[in-house]
């Protein structure tokens, strides 16, 4: 006989305690990650502060980092990236739980227990709920940056290639080493 697994809902999962994991929802089944290393920490740290520089200046859109974001209702899915960024005017005033929208960029980082595939899967999945661009950070060297936007195959940049926001961050752009160091 299979046992159904108790589902969960968004509001219970702000309840759980913090416990030194990252916790997800797929479809009301809770999903537990391990936290992020020092490398991985460092890199996420580095692209935040590049985007809120970037906001700051340019005067746009709200970035998070390892916030929950309630994609699916009934049973509930949230996700939590490294990083997001969601544009101007799409949220309003201080949420409080989790936003229930997609966020407009996503930034994932690779820890050395993750896959490309995996990587891949992930980004797929975020394009899925209505992402418009993720970038998926390998700091293992050589470091890459892949970009992953809908209904376009992904782009992998090197460390010397310049990362340019297009459509979504316009006038965004870094040569991508400046996502993984402070120096060249």
């Amino acid at each position: 006989m299979t046992t159904k697994p108790t589902l969960m809902t968004a509001d219970e999962l702000l309840l759980i305690p913090d416990n030194d994991l990252r916790h997800e929802l797929v479809r009301g089944v809770l999903i537990s990650h391990d936290l992020r290393g020092d490398q991985e920490g460092v890199v996420v740290a580095r692209i935040g502060w590049l985007l809120g520089n970037f906001c700051d200046i340019k005067g746009g859109g709200s970035v998070t980092a390892s916030s929950g974001y309630l994609l699916e209702r009934h049973p509930d899915t949230v996700y939590c990236p490294a990083l997001a960024w969601v544009a101007p005017g799409r949220i309003e005033g201080r949420v409080v739980g989790y936003a229930e929208l997609a966020p407009d960029l996503v930034v994932e980082v690779r820890s050395p227990g993750d896959s490309r595939r995996h990587m891949a899967e992930r980004a797929m999945m975020w394009l899925s709920h209505g992402v418009r661009m993720v970038l998926a950070a390998d700091p293992q060297p050589p470091a890459t940056l892949t970009v992953y936007r809908p209904g376009q195959p992904p782009v992998v940049l090197g460390e010397y290639d310049v990362f340019d926001g297009g459509d979504v961050l316009s006038g965004f752009s870094e040569p991508v080493w400046r996502f993984f160091r402070p120096r060249e």
